[in-house]
């Protein structure tokens, strides 16, 4: 069971993220739908962060490593998206706000690489 839902968190992830860097370069580029992919990789995000944080027998079964990555991910996941909608809006700082969750996403990334390949 704690399989499957790993295997759909993953892909959902993985959707998130691709609408995420396409409505990032939409919206840099100034081309429409920028919006819209921020709003739906928001939503993808903030769905499977909710699973992971609400179902309990996945987390109680977690190893320390595991729960780190999560806190990371819940973490840039929220700058993301705040950055996000600042950009969206036009408010300031929503600049560093993007540049910070995907910072932080990218140390998530090679944080989940030490631990598969190195831990």
């Amino acid at each position: 069971m704690i399989d499957q839902v790993l295997g759909f968190l993953n892909q959902l992830e993985r959707f998130a993220f691709f609408l995420l860097c396409m409505g990032d370069f939409l919206k840099y580029q100034h081309w429409p739908g920028g919006a819209v992919g921020y709003v739906l990789s928001g939503f993808f995000l903030v769905l499977s962060q909710l699973i992971l944080s609400g179902y309990w027998p996945f987390r109680s079964a977690l190893q320390p490593a595991t729960r780190i990555a999560l806190v990371m991910m819940a973490i840039a996941t929220v700058g993301s998206v705040v950055g996000f909608v600042f950009k969206v809006q036009h408010w300031p700082f929503a600049n560093i706000a993007c540049f910070s969750g995907v910072v932080i996403t990218a140390i998530y990334g090679l944080y989940l690489l030490w631990i598969r390949y190195l831990g």
